[in-house]
């Protein structure tokens, strides 16, 4: 096929543009995963109860509601651009949480940080789904996951060993601040505008109505049940691990790198795999797996071992349904590919709201096997959704996975 015949939806996409996205989400993610194991250490520098501190995570995550707004300047101003407008915002946010000293100034700054996310993630896997075909699209949405994972494994645990060694997290946000702006220049400088041959017409208007079909609603409700019940579980393991198992701020952080590894794993297998055995049946069996293992870490109190186990199984299947979803969702509506995965953001980040709040008192009134039953059970609800879901695509001659 020759340049000018190429559409959108072919394989457009280098290895070095993907290397690039990813390395930038990276940047990102690595500033929303660092406040899990920060909560404690920050709670006590600011004098205030982890139930408080953890409004911060809170604001982040509402903000990030605002996906519909990536979605729709990606699909309208262009993807390219609106990652660099939320790179950019987030370099704001971080510089802002490097100079606080007061939980309302950290509020503010992961806001920000949190908006930054909302306009770099959708436009990331528009920009990414709309040069790779669908039959391997899993492969190169798996790769772009894989910056969750190392985020943890080369973000949060060398940072917050900083922390621990200055006591301090100013220098931890400097460090994200100057990985923000090397992302902002590596975005804009090698990723072009449009795909190559691309046409310059205007952008259809949206049918706001596809996105009231009924597979769209249960590719909302499967994201909001996965991530109410990560963060029913997540938003209060780190201070159960403390009192369970007397682990300080660098323990937390190697906790956090082994989740990564687990992550990574998983964000591999999903791209080696599902898009030969089918992008549902992995988000069947990560999520179908990750139930059993929430249920169970709780039980794993004072075994060091058993809780190791289990804490890397259930960050590994997770990461497989988790990452697994997203090329699935993407071929839903294809013409506003944008937007419905940024309405599926958004109820990720809906869900991490929900769960956030739900986290603390769950685990205050009846404990971490309360919150570990309660995220199993929001999975099995998710499980529903995704046998409603099916993807035109899974059904198209050039799509190899089965359903």
């Amino acid at each position: 096929m020759s340049p000018a015949a190429t559409a959108p939806g072919d394989d457009t996409l280098t290895a070095a543009q993907l290397a690039v996205i990813t390395s930038a989400r990276l940047a990102l993610i690595a500033a929303i995963r660092l406040m899990y194991p920060l909560q404690p250490f920050l709670a006590q520098q600011l004098s205030v109860d982890l139930r408080t501190v953890s409004l911060i995570v809170t604001v982040q995550l509402a903000t990030s509601m605002l996906s519909p707004l990536g979605g729709y300047l990606a699909d309208t101003r262009g993807a390219r651009t609106t990652m660099l407008a939320g790179v950019a915002i987030f370099c704001v946010g971080v510089v802002g949480c490097a100079l606080s000293t007061t939980l309302e100034a950290f509020l503010v700054g992961y806001a920000l940080i949190g908006l930054a996310i909302a306009l770099y993630q959708p436009a990331a896997q528009g920009y990414i789904s709309g040069r790779t075909r669908y039959a391997r699209r899993a492969q190169a949405l798996g790769i772009l996951e894989t910056s969750w994972a190392l985020a943890a494994m080369i973000g949060v645990a060398p940072l917050m060993l900083l922390v621990q060694q200055q006591q301090a997290v100013s220098g931890a946000f400097w460090l994200l601040a100057g990985l923000g702006i090397a992302a902002a220049l590596l975005v804009g400088s090698t990723l072009p505008a449009a795909p190559p041959g691309a046409r310059s017409t205007p952008t259809e208007p949206l049918d706001w109505a596809v996105l009231r079909r009924p597979v769209v609603l249960a590719a909302c409700g499967m994201a909001l049940c996965a991530f109410a019940s990560y963060n029913t579980v997540v938003v209060v393991q780190s201070a159960w691990v403390q009192s369970v198992f007397v682990a300080d701020e660098a323990t937390l952080g190697w906790l956090f790198g082994i989740a990564g590894a687990a992550e990574l794993l998983g964000a591999l297998v999903v791209a080696a795999f599902a898009d030969r055995i089918g992008k549902r049946r992995t988000i069947v069996v990560g999520f179908g797996g990750t139930a059993v293992m929430v249920a169970l870490i709780p039980l794993t109190a004072g075994h060091w071992e058993w809780f190791i186990v289990s804490y890397a199984l259930y960050f590994f299947l997770q990461e497989i349904g988790i990452v697994a979803m997203f090329p699935l969702v993407s071929e839903i509506v294809p013409r506003a590919r944008g937007t419905v995965l940024a309405l599926v953001i958004t109820m990720t980040g809906l869900g991490s709201v929900i769960g956030s709040q739900l986290s603390e008192p769950i685990w205050s009134r009846a404990g971490f096997a309360a919150n570990g039953l309660t995220g199993a059970a929001l999975l099995i609800g998710l499980l529903g959704c995704v046998a409603l879901i099916r993807s035109d695509a899974e059904r198209a001659p050039d799509a190899t996975s089965a359903s």
